[in-house]
C-alpha cells in the first residue's frame, strides 16, 4: 500500500559469501514509497522477488550523503 505517510529506515545488503558482513548499508530520513511491486518464480532457489521506489529527503549510501532541498 502506497500512502502519503513519510518514513525512516535502513536497508542492509548482506554478503552470501560472509554472513554477519554488509555489502551495503542505505539509511533514509522522510521518505515517501512511490512504488511497490512483489513477483514470483516458481522455478530456482530465488523464488521470490520485492521491489520498491523510495524518494526520500535525506539519503546516506555507506556514508555518502544526498539531501533534498524539499519545501515543508
Amino acid at each position: 500500500m502506497i500512502t502519503n505517510k513519510t518514513v525512516d529506515g535502513s536497508l542492509k545488503i548482506e554478503d552470501d559469501l560472509n554472513p554477519g558482513s554488509d555489502l551495503k548499508v542505505i539509511k533514509f530520513e522522510k521518505a515517501f514509497i512511490i512504488d511497490y511491486s512483489e513477483s514470483f518464480h516458481w522455478q530456482g532457489t530465488e523464488n521470490m522477488m520485492q521491489s520498491f521506489t523510495i524518494s526520500a529527503k535525506k539519503i546516506d549510501i555507506d556514508g555518502s550523503v544526498h539531501e533534498n532541498l524539499w519545501t515543508t
